[in-house]
């Protein structure tokens, strides 16, 4: 418990919290990530714990769905890991956007200094979700076993480090809005066809007029 709030007055020293949430399975993939509501801009803490995935018995994952930022946008995240009775866990911290592709992600912020903290500083270049990824380091040839498919439902990690951890999030920027959906059992016309459609209905009027005498 000492080491859980000393984790926190280091984080609170280097970003400043506003609202702090607990760490819900399962929450090991994309598609089940835990929606943290971000709006606009501001601040949040987020207790965790790597521990067995329910699903497969691997080291899980921990995701987070962040919000739908716009270009232009900012994501902060650092994350610390504690000693527990599942261990010492070296935290591995991820950004993926919605269709699960790896946005940036970091190990270690700076190992001689602080230790396995992990810490990335991301620049929104694209309207999208985005969702954090909080996992346990495993030396492999891939990323220091990042998930290879964050959108199944089962990406356990098999052999990464367990135990608590603090993560600190910081985002800027305006929420992006959702894509127009489009009509039911439809797509949205183009302007160019709507255009082609109105002509085609003035030239059949037209005939009718015509066949009627008028």
């Amino acid at each position: 418990m000492i080491k859980r709030f000393i984790a926190l007055a280091a984080l609170s020293l280097a970003l400043p919290v506003s609202a702090q949430v607990v760490e819900v399975e399962n929450n090991g993939s994309v598609p089940n990530a835990q929606a943290l509501g971000l709006t606009g801009a501001g601040s949040l803490s987020i207790l965790g714990e790597i521990t067995a995935n329910p699903i497969d018995g691997n080291a899980d994952y921990d995701f987070f769905k962040l919000g739908r930022f716009a270009a232009g946008g900012n994501i902060k995240v650092r994350t610390v890991g504690e000693t527990s009775p599942l261990g010492s866990l070296d935290t591995v911290a991820a950004l993926y956007n919605s269709k699960g592709v790896l946005m940036t992600y970091n190990d270690d912020e700076n190992l001689s200094q602080y230790g396995t903290r992990s810490y990335f500083d991301f620049n929104v270049a694209a309207d999208d979700d985005y969702f954090l990824a909080v996992l346990g380091y495993q030396w492999t040839a891939f990323n220091n076993a990042l998930s290879w498919d964050p959108l199944s439902l089962t990406p356990g990690n098999k052999t990464g480090s367990q135990g608590a951890y603090t993560a600190s999030i910081e985002y800027s920027g305006a929420l992006a809005p959702l894509p127009p959906a489009p009509p039911a059992g439809g797509t949205v016309p183009e302007p160019s066809a709507l255009a082609l459609s109105a002509l085609g209905l003035m030239g059949l009027l037209k005939m009718r007029r015509k066949r009627a005498g008028v």
